[in-house]
């Protein structure tokens, strides 16, 4: 048989001291075994991989014993290439977030159940988020399963949901016309309804009808009428947007602290 490895750059990672909850239920797990996995034959699904000498195999979370959040939660994987050639297509990186998430958690698994191949009692869950900063994908993946060898038998899940779109453009200088600020630095037709949770939006209105209040009290325009709508992620107080009327005459030393201007 072969031994294939997971390892690399596995992003950052959150770890808890309780395990997440399993998504699927004992039932819905033994009715995997009546799904037929896609195959890639005639092709090998490792004829992309290199191989390599292994000369101490081990399975490794990558913490110490006695670590008092030992327990996988949720992968972060940010695509870091400033040059869209160089990023990762979309299922690149969901195939990215998948093999980490799976080694992650038969890490745990093999660490907390042995390193005998069978169906775990307690399956394994693992959070993934990817993203390069516009689109985001989220994975959930539960290890049902130790037993890599047989397409036979119970088969581990992964839910997806992917190309969510924080938002669709971003202009990092601003638009100047004859001199006027006509459009500054901005986000253009933000998605954060993808992002912000159910709860939060009576929160998010009042936030944003204060800041339109607090807005009367700015110094009225000197030259353009041309005023811009800024608008920045509220991350601490229950992840709320937060919308402040601004004037593009006004003085930087007199905006609100809680803006930050270019």
């Amino acid at each position: 048989s072969l031994l294939l490895q997971v390892r690399g750059s596995g992003g950052a990672r959150l770890s808890t001291k309780d395990p997440l909850p399993t998504i699927a239920s004992r039932e819905e797990v033994e009715a995997t075994k009546n799904h037929v996995l896609e195959t890639f034959y005639p092709i090998s699904p490792i004829i992309d991989l290199h191989e390599c000498n292994i000369y101490d195999v081990k399975n490794d979370t990558g913490f110490q014993e006695g670590y008092p959040y030992p327990y996988p939660h949720t992968l972060y994987l940010l695509d870091k290439a400033n040059l869209r050639p160089h990023r990762l297509q979309p299922d690149q990186l969901r195939a990215k977030m998948i093999l980490f998430a799976f080694g992650s958690a038969l890490a745990q698994a093999r660490l907390l159940y042995g390193n005998d191949a069978k169906v775990l009692e307690q399956p394994v869950v693992v959070q993934s988020v990817g993203t390069d900063g516009r689109v985001f994908h989220f994975l959930v993946f539960q290890l049902n399963t130790t037993d890599l060898d047989s397409n036979e038998g119970v088969k581990n899940l992964a839910w997806v949901d992917s190309d969510q779109l924080l938002y669709q453009h971003f202009w990092c200088l601003p638009v100047i016309k004859k001199r006027v600020v006509v459009t500054g630095p901005c986000f253009s037709k933000s998605q954060m309804t993808s992002f912000v949770p159910t709860p939060s939006f009576n929160a998010g209105e009042e936030v944003m009808q204060r800041n339109l209040r607090a807005s009367a009290s700015l110094p009225p325009s000197t030259g353009s009428p041309a005023s811009e709508l800024v608008k920045e992620q509220e991350h601490a107080a229950g992840r709320v947007l937060r919308w402040v009327m601004l004037d593009s005459e006004t003085p930087r030393e007199e905006l609100p602290a809680a803006v930050f201007w270019k």
